[in-house]
């Protein structure tokens, strides 16, 4: 039996993922952006 899932479903489930995932992310970019600079600068 298939799920059915309202379009409002899946966008509010995006915006949540989004919601969480973002800010995970831009932390990871900004570490790993550090952590290239020091690795360029010795």
């Amino acid at each position: 039996m298939p799920l059915k899932i309202e379009r409002g479903e899946i966008a509010l489930l995006f915006e949540l993922l989004t919601l969480f995932v973002a800010p995970i992310v831009s932390g990871l970019v900004l570490i790993l952006f550090e952590y290239w600079l020091n690795s360029r600068n010795k």
